[in-house]
């Protein structure tokens, strides 16, 4: 029997194969989106959230989504800063939201260098993103809809 966690990794793994998958309207030349984007735009109200509509995040303890893994949720629009362990070294939201990740618990980029932002499928290798070394040290998040 499979645990809870390699069933999750299992689902996100399909999940991502599958929207990997070409479309059958593609044409030669249309421009292509890497599958592991790494940082995306400063959160913005593009979208506004239901009343208690919630966010999902994908978090796991060693890279390429291996380790202890859990799943965290994040209430959209409340505004609140909800922390992390400083363990994870693999993490992503659900599809159709983002997330900043900040190194401290406050939720706010103190130095420039403080914080990352992630788009689905999110970063399986956090030892190495666009932004520097995250590996081990987000202590923080907020979530909003892409």
């Amino acid at each position: 029997m499979m645990s809870s966690a390699a069933r999750a990794f299992l689902s996100l793994f399909l999940i991502i194969a599958v929207s990997a998958l070409p479309s059958p309207h593609h044409h030669p030349g249309d421009a292509t989106l890497p599958l592991f984007p790494r940082q995306a735009s400063a959160p913005s109200a593009s979208a506004a959230a239901e009343p208690g509509e919630q966010a999902s995040l994908f978090a796991c303890e060693n890279v390429f989504w291996g380790g202890k893994c859990a799943i965290h949720h994040y209430t959209l629009g409340s505004g609140d800063c909800s922390t992390l362990d400083g363990k994870t070294s693999a993490v992503g939201p659900d599809a159709g939201f983002k997330c900043t990740f900040y190194k401290n618990g406050v939720c706010r980029d103190l130095t420039g260098t403080d914080s990352i932002t992630l788009v689905h499928p999110g970063s399986p290798n956090l030892l190495s993103t666009e932004r520097g070394n995250f590996n081990d040290a987000l202590l923080s998040y907020q979530c909003w809809k892409e």
